[in-house]
């Protein structure tokens, strides 16, 4: 419980930090996604059920706030969180390259499929502009790379452990 309540906190910390950031300085909000490096944070862990959790909140506590369709966010950090959950519960993701690997992966995967979902709903859809793409890929790498090696330098904040499964044995 303690944990999930760490998380949304910092979901909640991203989210206001975001928007008061984009109201003093415009460009932060096309250039950089708190909590995408939140979602990926999590996802990396290999907590996919957790990461999908962080996805699906951080998403919706941005459309509450964005001026786009509702839910998108949250279907797109939700499917993000799935998909980055299932590569870290194969793979150690929680070096600070691998989860920035992963940022430029997951910012690409969200401006591609943004889109799709528009278009899957029936409404008119406008292709991604790769300027832009470029603009946040750079952003979210830079300031990335700020959160993930500041959280691995000071080693007072544990790495998110993968999760562990239960063998089940056979009774006959």
């Amino acid at each position: 419980m303690k944990r999930f309540l760490q998380g949304l906190g910092l979901l909640i910390a991203a989210v206001l930090i975001q928007v008061l950031a984009s109201h003093k300085v415009p460009v932060i909000q096309r250039s950089v996604d708190l909590v995408l490096l939140v979602v990926v944070y999590y996802g990396s862990s290999g907590a996919r059920v957790g990461s999908m959790v962080a996805g699906a909140a951080g998403g919706i506590l941005e459309d509450l706030w964005s001026n786009s369709l509702m839910g998108l966010h949250g279907l797109t950090k939700t499917l993000i969180g799935y998909l980055l959950g299932g590569l870290g519960a194969r793979f150690d993701l929680t070096s600070p390259p691998a989860r920035l690997m992963a940022v430029l992966l997951a910012t690409i995967v969200e401006k591609l499929v943004e889109p799709l979902v528009v278009m899957g709903l029936g409404l008119r859809a406008v292709p991604p502009n790769p300027v832009e793409m470029t603009w946040r890929v750079i952003g979210n790498l830079l300031v990335g790379a700020l959160f993930f090696f500041s959280l691995a330098g000071k080693g007072k904040i544990e790495k998110p452990r993968p999760a562990r499964r239960r063998r089940r044995t056979v009774t006959a």
